[in-house]
Parts: structure tokens; sequence; C-alpha cells
């Protein structure tokens, strides 16, 4: 493998290592939504209260962001978990 085919696989090997850890640190999220829905009750499904969520387990919304992705693939994935538990 030549230098110039190095440089451009190395940020593809990123990607692809930063999208592997971001679906494991949401899943750990849900893992975390979902013992809370336990110990605290269904309401913790709502939409409104995915926020307060994010400020519980990170203490701050830019650290959720920082650690899940942005806004829209946080949301994606707490909708996305819920389908799964109501089928």
């Amino acid at each position: 493998m030549n230098e110039a085919e190095t440089r451009a696989s190395r940020p593809e090997s990123a990607k692809a290592h930063n999208t592997v850890t971001s679906r494991q640190k949401q899943h750990a999220f849900l893992a975390f939504v979902l013992d809370q829905c336990v110990t605290q009750g269904v309401d913790q499904l709502d939409a409104d209260k995915l926020t307060p969520l994010l400020k519980l387990r990170y203490n701050a919304l830019n650290d959720a962001m920082a650690e899940l992705g942005d806004a829209v693939q946080v949301r994606q994935a707490f909708v996305g978990m819920q389908r799964y538990l109501y089928e």
C-alpha cells in the first residue's frame, strides 16, 4: 500500500470505528433509559423525557451529544427502541 492509499484509508477506518463506538454508547444510553423505565415507570419513554434523561445520565446536553451523536441521531435511537418494545 502506498502512502496516498494509507492516508486515504485511515480516515475511513476512523469513521467506521466512530460509528461502532457511537452505536455502542447509544446502546448503553438506551439500556439506561430502560432501567429508568423499570424503576420510575413507563412514562420515562415519553418523548419529552428525553432531555431530562440525557441530563440525568450525562449531566449536560453537550456532554451527551459528544458521546452519542447529534440530536437527530439520539432521538431516532430513542424512538426506534420504543418501536421494538411495542411490536
